[in-house]
């Protein structure tokens, strides 16, 4: 998969080490990628969403039990709320 923002929402249980190259893309990049689920990630997600030009911006939601259900979705809407004030077009696909 390609990507020029990826916004990661873990599972229940959150453990970036599962996910390869999470960590190091969340250290050594938080301009492109961030995740709501930490604080020390937490704190990037707004200048991220706030300073995103054009490309794709990825929002995952994991297909097993999660803390908040309704978390990854939220800041989905949130970060189409911001895109839309100034005036960003927003395309909404979903995996099947």
């Amino acid at each position: 998969i390609t990507y020029d923002y990826l916004i990661v929402a873990a599972g229940i249980e959150i453990n970036f080490n599962r996910i390869k190259g999470a960590i190091d893309a969340l250290d050594n990049d938080p301009q492109h990628v961030v995740s709501i689920y930490t604080r020390k990630y937490a704190a990037n997600v707004y200048n991220t969403l706030n300073n995103f030009r054009n490309g794709q911006a990825i929002f995952t939601f994991p297909a097993t039990p999660i803390k908040c259900p309704g978390a990854p979705q939220k800041i989905l809407y949130l970060a189409e709320d911001l895109f839309r004030r100034v005036r960003k077009r927003i395309t909404l696909r979903t995996k099947k």
